[in-house]
């Protein structure tokens, strides 16, 4: 498969994330022992009403505040990742949408911290099928398999967990 399977758990919803994702954040993830700053981006792909297949994202720009322990987009970046979400959208022929976030943590098994939850409060409604929801995946140090995703849907967070637990080669 060229593709991971997340679950939700106690809801019907699943995320199918393309490999190549996981080759293109390999840069962005930080090391325990480093002194990388977190990075930040949005999450983009397909719409089924019970499932999200993530096929694109955005990458840290030049306009992002980035430190080791904390991360957020300035206005300008919001501005600027608005503008290249309309081009991904109209490019794939309305297909591709905004899903949601993704940034990273210092950490093996990250894991959402109260900033986390309180800055994704404050994100804008993204509705799907009469619903409000919206994608986040926070990056560890480690492999896709220690990452952390969640979905929040209609103000109730839901964490997903990997199907299947690959073998995950970063070569």
């Amino acid at each position: 498969m060229n593709y991971m399977v997340w679950q939700a758990i106690n809801y019907d919803f699943t995320v199918r994330i393309d490999k190549v994702i996981f080759k293109q954040l390999i840069a962005y993830r930080q090391t325990l022992m480093g002194n990388e700053p977190e990075s930040l981006g949005l999450l983009v792909g397909l719409v089924w009403p019970r499932a999200f297949w993530l096929k694109h994202l955005t990458f840290p720009t030049p306009f992002d505040n980035l430190t080791r322990y904390w991360c957020s987009r300035s206005q300008k970046s919001a501005l600027y990742n608005y503008k290249l979400l309309k081009v991904i959208n109209q490019q794939s022929g309305n297909q591709l949408h905004y899903l949601g976030e993704w940034h990273t943590h210092p950490e093996t098994n990250p894991r959402p911290s109260t900033t986390d939850y309180i800055n994704w409060q404050l994100l804008p409604e993204n509705k799907f099928y009469g619903r409000n929801i919206r994608l986040f995946m926070i990056l560890g140090t480690k492999d896709p398999i220690n990452d952390w995703l969640g979905l929040k849907i209609n103000d109730i967070f839901i964490e997903l967990k990997l199907c299947e637990k690959e073998i995950y080669s970063k070569k």
